[in-house]
Formats: C-alpha cells, structure tokens, sequence
C-alpha cells in the first residue's frame, strides 16, 4: 500500500472516531427537559410510580374545556390498566391558574385541588368534579371557547359536594378553601410553567414531547403517549 493510501485510511479513520466522538457529546449534552426537573412538584397529584420508566405531565384547569377532553382518556380504565397499573407510566398534574382572566373560577378551582391533596385526595376529587363541570356547564356552551360566556363565579358548596362524594373531611377542606394556604404556593407554580412556554392548555409532557391542546379521543391520547417513546399496544 502507498504512502498517499495509508494517510488517506489514518485520516478517514479519524474522521470516524470524530464524528462517534460528536455524536456521543451531543447524546450526553442534549438540552435538560425542564419541565421535569423535581419531577413530581407534588407528589399528592401523581397517578404511578414516580419511579416508572416514562413520565407524563400535564398542565391544566378545572374550567378549561379542553383539560376535560384529557381527562376522560386520563381517568379511563384502558389507560390505568394498560399504563398506570402496568407500571409503563406515571402521570402528574399540574393545577395552574393561566387562565384566571378569563375564567373566574379558576383561582378556586386550583385552591380546591391542592386542598384535595392535601387529604390525598386529589385524584378521586378532580375525577368526581371534572365531569359535573362538563356536564353543568361545557355541554350547554357555557365556559367554552366557541361561547365567549364565562362560567359565573361558583360558591363553595359547588366544591364542597364533590369533596363530600369521594370522602374527604369536609371541615378541613372548607377551612382549606376559606384560608387558601396554596395560594402562593399556585402563584409560583403557575409563574413557572410560564416560564417554561405554558400558554395554553392543556399543555402535556410525555418524556421530552411537548404538546399543546386536547386529545382527539382515544386514538389522539395514545398518539401522544407513542410520540413521547411510550411502547404502546
């Protein structure tokens, strides 16, 4: 073999191990998903493991139309079964109050969440009031986008009878209600999601995809989990 061949081999040899090289720096430098540093914010609003190999995080809104759409597919026993109780997947929400100019009950809403919680009873609560909110006020256009009517300002007793129907004390949740103890604490975390690009919602994390907007049915909701690497059936 010449020498001009020998140094063409060596040079394409090293042009090899650098571009191994740069793509191993780039694997390892990739840029951190924020919105999963101190996964979970609170540990009280995850369904699964927080161990699990896949993480899904969702920002959203009691009277947000849309979150409701996510909250059907979310709190379905297809997804529990086939990924929460399979341990593929844990998911937390996030109560955040984006929308609190335009909806007056979006403070309250986000103050009864974290008063679920705190009975560990966030899950069960927001599953029993979703689909009353969709049922007394989405379904006749009432708080919907296409109305441009607001849902008015709701007393207590609204939420206080889905604290009562899943078996929270509630004494403690109305004291939680009227002291409002999380309300810096929502402050915060809503200031953070913005920071992060939050807008609009609701706005879902599976991994590191990002995804603005509700999922169309079914199909829609496992597209997202498929886009996000979750192994699907």
């Amino acid at each position: 073999m010449s020498g001009t061949n020998i140094v063409k081999w060596v040079l394409l040899g090293l042009a090899g191990v650098l571009l191994v090289a740069l793509f191993i720096f780039n694997a390892n430098n990739k840029p951190e998903n924020m919105h999963m540093q101190n996964y979970p914010w609170n540990q009280a609003m995850v369904v699964g493991s927080v161990e699990a190999p896949n993480k899904m995080v969702e920002y959203s809104d009691y009277f947000c139309e849309f979150c409701a759409s996510f909250n059907e597919q979310a709190s379905s026993a297809k997804f529990n079964e086939e990924y929460i109780d399979s341990g593929k997947l844990s998911l937390e929400t996030r109560i955040i109050t984006v929308l609190s100019e335009m909806s007056p009950n979006t403070e309250q809403g986000a103050e009864s969440a974290y008063c679920a919680a705190d009975q560990n009873k966030f899950t069960e609560y927001s599953n029993h009031l979703i689909p009353r909110i969709k049922q007394d006020f989405f379904d006749k256009n009432i708080g919907t986008k296409s109305s441009g009517k607001p849902i008015e300002k709701l007393p207590l007793t609204y939420f206080e009878q889905s604290a009562k129907a899943v078996g929270m004390d509630n004494n403690k949740f109305v004291d939680c209600m009227t002291e409002q103890p999380h309300k810096e604490e929502i402050a915060t975390s809503t200031q953070r999601a913005v920071n992060m690009g939050v807008r609009g919602l609701p706005t879902v994390v599976v991994n590191d995809y990002v995804a603005s907007g509700s999922a169309n049915g079914w199909q829609g909701f496992e597209m997202m989990l498929k886009a996000g690497g979750v192994e699907t059936d």
